[in-house]
Order: C-alpha cells, then structure tokens, then sequence
C-alpha cells in the first residue's frame, strides 16, 4: 500500500514480565502480558481495516529487536495490507519518538506521521484520520490522554533533538511536549482531539468507553482472558 501517511504503532512483544509491568504490579505477569496482547492485536486489526478507507500506512515500531520477526507474524495474517515490522532502539522515550518519527519521514518518505501506543484500546481509525486532518493546518498535533500523557502524535515535519527536555510520564507530560514544539517554531494543536484513557493501571479499564470495553470483553472471552473491573 503506497502513501505518505504513516501510522508508528509502538509495540513490544506480549512477554510475561516485559509489558505493562504497572499493571503486572496488581494481576500478575502472565495476566497483564495476556491483556496487552489482546488490547494490541484489536487495535492492530482495526486501524489495519481503517488504513484502507483513509489512505495511511501501518508500521509496527517493535521491541524487543531479537523478536522482530515474530512480532511481524504475530500482527499480520496474510491478508493486505500487510505492516512491516521496524526494529525499536533501546533508548529512553524521548529517543526513541525522535527515531520513530526520523525513521517515518525518511526510510518511509511520509509526508506526515502519527506515533501511537499500542495501550489506548479506545483508540479508532477516525481519530487517526482527524489528527492526519489537523496536520493540513498545524505542524503537530496532540491527542490528550487522561493521565495528562498524550495517545497520539502527530507531525508533518521533523528535526533532530524535537523530543528533548520534555519529562514523560507525568501529569502535564502533553502541555510540556506542545510548549516546546511551540518554542522550536512548531504550530501545535492538542485541544481538538478528544481526550481518550490509555491503560497503564488496573483502575484505567473504568475510563474505556462502554463500546470498548463490550468489544473486549467479547474478544477477552473467546481468548480466555477476563478484563478487570
């Protein structure tokens, strides 16, 4: 599928103690590892479907890098569109959004790029296609999070060092962020986007929108994984 849009969806392989280890804190290593891999491959099959209706590419920006391959059979079934699977340095957040977005705009020639988790089940193809919208007006675009993080962000534009003396993971992590893309010159928007409940804690599941936690529920019965409540 050819198109300067592209979608970096961060992903680590669903290892028991590797992946949502806040959430392993409270339900275990092997339960938070078996809902990670549920919440993963929903919101890959879905923005797979939506890349299609509005025109964007897929990538899965994957960690550890000894099991890229697997990751790449673990979120493609054969069926188009297929999404390459691009290996994730080991490097602190800041890092490692700078060569996402690096990696976007060159080895993948994107005129404007999304980077996502893969931990916001709420998450949509519209959300995706709005940020892209947004981005005909605005050099980056934020997508607020509850915890004051961000779940999506978006540029159309890129320079080295772009992600540095932001302190992530706190409270006001997404009004750091669009305050120092402002003083790089950048025109940022982070007030359109609706506010979405990414899940790092037992408690967020409470945040999902009804329709996503019917959905995983479903999903969760069908692969023997319960949600908390």
């Amino acid at each position: 599928m050819s198109s300067d849009q592209v979608v970096m969806i961060f992903v680590r392989f669903p290892e028991p103690g590797a992946v949502k280890t806040r959430l392993a804190a409270t339900i275990g290593d092997d339960h938070a590892a078996a809902l990670y891999q549920l919440m993963t491959e929903d919101q890959v099959y879905r923005l797979r479907r939506a890349s299609l209706e509005e025109n964007f590419k897929l990538a899965l920006y994957s960690t550890p890098v000894d099991r890229l391959a697997q990751v790449a059979m673990w979120l493609n079934d054969g069926k188009a569109p297929i999404v390459d699977a691009i290996p994730q340095p080991e490097r602190d957040l800041a890092g490692k959004l700078d060569d996402a977005a690096r990696q976007a705009f060159t080895a993948l020639k994107a005129q404007r790029v999304c980077i996502i988790g893969s931990d916001c089940p709420d998450i949509a193809g519209d959300h995706i296609a709005r940020a892209f919208a947004l981005l005909g007006e605005n050099d980056a675009v934020l997508g607020p999070a509850a915890d004051g993080g961000f779940y999506v962000l978006g540029l159309r534009r890129y320079e080295p060092g772009l992600f540095d003396g932001v302190e992530y993971s706190q409270a006001d992590t997404a009004s750091q962020l669009a305050a120092a893309l402002a003083e790089k010159g950048y025109t940022v928007d982070s007030k359109s986007l609706p506010v979405l409940q990414d899940i790092d804690e037992r408690e967020d599941f409470a945040g999902m929108t009804p329709q996503t936690r019917e959905r995983l529920t479903i999903l969760g019965r069908a692969a023997n994984v319960e949600l908390p409540e």
